[in-house]
């Protein structure tokens, strides 16, 4: 074997992805969820990017849906976190002849690209007996090389994740930043190794950090936390992004990443990010941080580790749904939109499926959100219609059956609440034709849902431009605290 070929070879071998299959045998109309094996992030085919999803088949026969598991590298490149590192320092602190460190005095330091709500000690103590002498060290941070030997010796001897330092803190009973940085202070260092701290509308970014738990107490309670300057010069409220982080999950003297993606809702040029420790114990709550990053999602480096493809076997199943117990419904469920479209308000993702029914007779395929039946008026028509749902802990809800102009009408009346509906003009929608909604914020979110109950469009702010087919879909629009469901055709 010649050596181009070996090389050729090895390539070759490097860049085969596992693929797993699986046959799903499903009804027609049946809701799905498939879910894919552990990641960073998923792509499937149809555009989804959750590691699970639900799919509607609504054809007979064979259906095919790939999902590509993705591992993404989050390291300190491109990273718009200036210091998240650690690796620039302050000067030393003057030693006296007993080479003890001078007291900090409450001074902070003005050149590390970001602010703490913790008092700073300093960096690396000469031993691990100082700690006991330093005055006020409740919520107090270092930046050190060693944890045991240039901090507190009863800490287990921490490095740091990558390079010469970290961040090691002391909690106390107050909560508050450990870490905090925003464009200003990015900007004030004047460095071009660091770009300019602004989100762009539309962007995913990932914020991510390393933490260490330095000894068995009471766990430190780590938040993201995010804001950033509105259009109308306001600061948002403050963003908690993800879930709190309890360090206790994680080995004690072992360093492990936190990670969380988000869509930048808005352009701004003033974000503020950082780390607030909620917890409040004064015996422990005791952490290290290095390498935190904030990052546009598009620019790490991403890699398929192994593919997921579902073939599903779609036929039509015989066994009819149970009749509808009209005896005991529940009202305020179901809107109605022109003279052809019923819809359910599942705004609170109450419900997981649909059955609807006419005159007590079940609809055969009416099994979606919406009882939309192209060429067939249903206002005047003088049936009763109704639907039976479910909920994720299996309850069966029946809404109160109906009259069809005896619903609510959705645009008077919104689903959750009372104030003043959005209005969509021009209506119908236009294929990549401008189009403005009306009565909401200028932040609002819609996400687009098409009649097979996927997800095909997420829209940001009052001004869109609908690039979907010809037909009818579900608006979800999100204003703040209140929730729209519209339904909406595009021509």
């Amino acid at each position: 074997m010649t050596t181009a070929f070996l090389a050729t070879a090895l390539l070759f071998a490097q860049a085969q992805t596992p693929v797993h299959t699986e046959s799903i045998d499903a009804c027609f109309g049946q809701t799905l969820t498939l879910t894919a094996a552990t990641g960073t992030a998923w792509e499937w085919d149809n555009g989804e990017t959750t590691q699970s999803i639900e799919v509607l088949p609504n054809s007979i026969g064979d259906t095919t849906i790939q999902c590509n598991v993705v591992r993404v590298e989050v390291t300190v490149e491109n990273n718009m976190m200036a210091n998240g590192d650690y690796e620039t320092v302050p000067d030393s602190w003057t030693l006296y002849n007993d080479r003890t460190p001078e007291f900090a005095g409450g001074r902070k330091p003005t050149n590390l690209g970001f602010e703490s709500d913790y008092q700073y000690g300093g960096f690396d103590w000469p031993d691990g007996n100082y700690y006991e002498s330093y005055p006020n060290r409740n919520t107090l941070y270092l930046i050190t090389s060693n944890a045991k030997t240039h901090y507190w010796r009863d800490f287990a001897a921490i490095t740091p994740h990558s390079g010469n330092y970290f961040a090691m803190f002391d909690g106390g009973t107050q909560k508050g930043y450990a870490w905090k940085t925003n464009s200003d202070i990015v900007a004030a260092l004047n460095n071009p190794d660091y770009p300019a701290l602004v989100i762009t509308q539309g962007t995913t970014y990932i914020f991510s950090y390393w933490s260490v738990y330095p000894e068995r107490k009471t766990p430190a309670i780590l938040q993201f936390t995010l804001k950033y300057r509105k259009a109308d010069g306001t600061l948002s409220d403050t963003i908690h992004l993800g879930v709190p982080n309890r360090l206790d999950s994680q080995p004690v003297g072992q360093w492990v990443q936190t990670s969380v993606t988000w869509v930048s809702p808005v352009n701004s040029d003033w974000v503020e990010i950082g780390v607030y420790d909620e917890a409040t114990a004064g015996d422990g709550n005791d952490f290290g941080l290095d390498d935190i990053c904030f990052q546009n999602y598009s620019e790490l480096h991403k890699s398929v580790d192994e593919t997921y493809e579902y073939t599903i076997h779609v036929t039509h199943c015989t066994t009819p749904p149970p009749p509808p117990n009209v005896d005991e419904c529940e009202e305020g469920l179901v809107y109605r939109k022109w003279d052809d479209v019923l819809f359910v308000d599942n705004s609170q993702g109450r419900f997981t499926d649909y059955q609807w029914y006419r005159d007590n007779v079940v609809i055969n395929g009416a099994n979606k959100q919406y009882l939309y039946q192209e060429g067939i008026r249903m206002l005047g028509d003088g049936a009763e219609y109704t639907v039976v749902m479910h909920t994720a802990a299996g309850e069966r809800i029946t809404a109160c059956p109906k009259a069809f102009d005896l619903f609510p009408q959705s645009a008077l009346v919104n689903p959750g609440t009372t104030s003043q509906a959005p209005q969509i003009s021009p209506m119908p929608l236009r294929h990549n034709s401008p189009a403005v909604i009306r009565n909401v914020s200028p932040e609002c979110r819609t996400t687009v849902f098409n009649t097979l109950g996927q997800r095909v469009a997420e829209w940001h702010g009052t001004n869109i431009l609908p690039d979907l087919q010809h037909g009818y879909y579900i608006l979800h629009i999100s204003d703040g605290e209140q929730t729209w469901n519209i339904v909406a055709g595009c021509e």
